[in-house]
């Protein structure tokens, strides 16, 4: 007779001490985004300028925009102001930045060695028949368990400059997205710019229509 072997609870357990060490890589890459996505971007070195309007405390105290008070005659930096601040497309431009800088942080993790940990457990348990009886056993049970942890150190060391290339490749990125930030940023401040003036020349030639109306 053969013998008939049951097996409980075989579990793997594997977990990538590397991912850890990628996630704090790519968050520290973070600082290369803007910090706001209602101010623009303004890169390193001494040449940058300011665009930016200059900050207005009354607007801060603004409500909600629905909330705007439709009596109150806006001026020109207050609108950008709001515009800038309210406008989902600069908030969709500020994480578009947010990612590119992440995916520069990934790019450098990729120097680091990669620590990999695993355990593998397991439970056996056979029924075996006897071909007769031995002190009125008619069978014999065996049982046994073991855990094998596993400890693996990946590090490439040479990739003849792939991993160079993709960082750079990543910096530039991110640099892209944050000129196309602030591209977003100069696009609000001309569209409110050109609808405020053309609401202002509405308004001269209609007072304009209505005195020639009244002569």
């Amino acid at each position: 007779m053969k013998p008939r072997t049951q097996i409980f609870k075989i579990r793997t357990l594997s977990t990538a001490v590397g991912l850890c060490l990628l996630a704090g890589c790519a968050t520290d890459q973070l600082a290369l985004a803007p910090a706001s996505p209602s101010s623009p971007w303004t890169p390193d070195g001494i040449n940058s300028h300011e665009f930016a309007v200059p900050a207005n405390p009354a607007v801060a105290e603004l409500p909600a925009p629905p909330a705007i008070n439709q009596q109150q005659v806006y001026q020109l930096p207050e609108l950008i102001d709001i515009a800038q601040m309210q406008n989902p497309d600069t908030r969709i431009a500020w994480q578009q930045a947010r990612q590119a800088a992440l995916g520069v942080g990934m790019a450098e993790a990729t120097f680091l060695p990669m620590i990999s940990a695993s355990v593998i457990g397991g439970y056996q348990r056979t029924h075996t028949p006897l071909p007769y009886d031995i002190d009125g056993q008619h069978d014999v049970d065996t049982s046994g368990s073991a855990v094998v942890p596993a400890l693996a150190l990946q590090w490439l060391i040479f990739d003849f400059g792939q991993r160079s290339a993709l960082q750079q490749a990543a910096k530039h990125t991110s640099y892209a997205a944050n000129v196309a930030f602030n591209g977003m940023h100069q696009k609000i401040i001309y569209d409110v710019t050109r609808s405020y003036y053309q609401y202002g020349a509405a308004q001269s030639r209609r007072k304009n229509s209505a005195g020639d109306a009244a002569q």
